[in-house]
């Protein structure tokens, strides 16, 4: 299997910048990578690939791709998840294990989601635990890609344009579900 890292900057990064481009199996080990040097990047372009023997690779993985700047500093980064086969159903036979823990700022939940142990997390995301006679919408956000093993991310629940109870669930397509409810801001 093979993935190409594709940059593009509409304001430029001038050159010194540096790609990572890793393989990591289910548990988040990384089994190949490559990294280069990239000149100016403002259109859109290749600039380089890697290519993984899927031998004794987990049936599940992820390519994980980095972009810093000269300074060091993250420019941005994609998790893609990938398969072996032609499916996807190898992410269900592993539950991930994470802590979680909660905070009220405003009218905004924060959920704060640490990987401690398994595969890595796939599809976290927030979802309304209201009752259904509750008015308004709840606002989500937080990033949805693979969490990997050791990483940690917050995810948030703007409560400004709804009525009732704060209350919202955390599910991950092999993570149990996680009802939160007002007790434990």
């Amino acid at each position: 299997a093979s993935v190409t890292a594709w940059l593009w900057s509409e304001p430029g990064v001038p050159g010194a910048s540096t790609v990572w481009i890793r393989a990591r199996n289910a548990n988040g080990e990384v089994t190949a990578e490559r990294t280069v040097g990239v000149a100016d990047v403002r259109e859109p372009r290749p600039v380089d690939s890697l290519e993984v023997d899927l031998t004794g690779m987990s049936e599940f993985f992820a390519w994980d791709l980095a972009w810093y700047g000269a300074d060091g500093e993250l420019i941005d980064r994609d998790i893609q998840l990938a398969s072996r086969s032609d499916s996807f159903t190898a992410v269900l036979d592993e539950p991930a294990t994470i802590e979680v823990t909660t905070g009220l700022i405003g009218d905004t939940v924060h959920v704060t989601v640490s990987h401690s142990g398994g595969p890595m997390a796939v599809g976290l995301r927030l979802l309304d635990a209201r009752e259904s006679a509750d008015a308004g919408w709840i606002g989500f956000s937080g990033d949805p890609r693979p969490l990997l093993p050791g990483e940690t991310r917050i995810l948030t629940a703007d409560f400004s344009n709804a009525a009732g109870r704060r209350r919202v669930a955390l599910e991950g397509l092999n993570v149990p579900v996680i009802e939160f409810d007002p007790e434990m801001w």
